[in-house]
């Protein structure tokens, strides 16, 4: 009788959060934004699909002024709008989104038929508290340009995380801040990450090699890091609770 009960008392709560959720996309579809709208915050948002005005193929022409957007608890949503598609976007930033598992090219809105160049604003990128992103990807069609303008890049406890992205290579990064990624054993081919590489609490990271532009580095408590290499034009070097002796 107990097993029934809690049985039945799940499946109760698994219907009112589909009807919360429901609701949720119900009333968010209804509340479109202005056009001439710079700052967006979408904060507590229950539905599982982003609302139908922050999605699809004409989401730049929806939000020509868009430049800065925050996604803060989107727990139930499981994958990202098509960001970037908004041209005049200078700061995004993406906090507990817990039901994000990959990050792919949806995220960029790059196809055949799309523009040129994906996020060609954006300056400032941050992906906070996300408990369950594995992969996070970052390729584009032939003769198109990425994240042209990206100087900071913050990944802050997204636990399950298991690599960068390998198109990260093409970016002119001048400062990337790598915080709680539990699954990153390695960050490397970076060749254009310029200012600062910060790296703090990363349990299993063993290997930092080939960032030759990389003036500064500071690690902070990365207990197995072992090898570090190609670090050519390093001018400024941190340790905080040292890695190991055997690294330097």
């Amino acid at each position: 009788e107990k097993e029934e009960k809690e049985e039945q008392e799940g499946s109760n709560d698994q219907c009112r959060g589909d009807e919360s959720a429901k609701a949720s996309e119900k009333i968010w579809n209804e509340l479109t934004p202005p056009h001439s709208i710079e700052k967006l915050v979408i904060k507590n948002y229950k539905g599982v699909k982003f609302p139908n005005w922050i999605r699809g193929p004409k989401l730049g022409a929806s939000f020509p002024s868009l430049v800065f957007l925050d996604l803060e608890n989107c727990m139930a949503c499981t994958k990202l709008p098509s960001l970037g598609l908004l041209s005049q976007l200078q700061s995004l930033q993406i906090s507990n989104a817990d039901s994000v598992i990959t990050i792919g090219s949806e995220f960029l809105g790059t196809t055949v038929l799309s523009p040129a160049t994906s996020f060609p604003k954006l300056e400032v990128l941050k992906l906070r508290n996300m408990k369950k992103l594995e992969e996070w990807s970052l390729t584009v069609e032939e003769n198109q340009v990425l994240l042209p303008c990206l100087k900071s890049l913050q990944i802050q406890w997204c636990p399950k995380l298991k690599a960068l992205p390998e198109g990260l290579k093409h970016v002119a990064l001048c400062e990337l801040h790598v915080e709680g990624a539990h699954n990153l054993t390695e960050i490397k081919d970076l060749p254009k990450l310029s200012d600062e590489l910060h790296l703090k609490d990363n349990k299993v990271l063993q290997r930092i090699s080939n960032l030759p532009m990389l003036r500064s580095i500071i690690i902070d408590d990365c207990s197995k890091l072992k090898h570090v290499a190609g670090l050519d034009a390093l001018q400024c070097l941190r340790l905080v609770s040292p890695p190991s002796t055997e690294t330097f």
